[in-house]
């Protein structure tokens, strides 16, 4: 029997299950990680171009109520 697990062992292409376990579980993992950060990064994204425009239209004298800003 030890022969014949040797054998399997030493074979070429023979993948252990607790590899295939670690790769299932960092592809799950990953996968998460995906679909909870996703709408986060948009919701940076979105906030950042908000105070990017803020800042243009306070830069350009719009947004300046006092008319300091020539």
């Amino acid at each position: 029997m030890e022969t014949i697990i040797r054998k399997i062992k030493e074979s070429k292409g023979f993948v252990s299950i607790e590899v295939v376990f670690v790769a299932g579980a960092l592809i799950v993992l990953a996968s998460m990680v995906m679909f909870f950060f996703n709408g986060k990064a948009h919701d940076v994204s979105k906030t950042a171009g908000s105070t990017l425009d803020a800042v243009n239209k306070e830069m350009a004298g719009e947004n300046d109520p006092a008319g300091t800003n020539p």
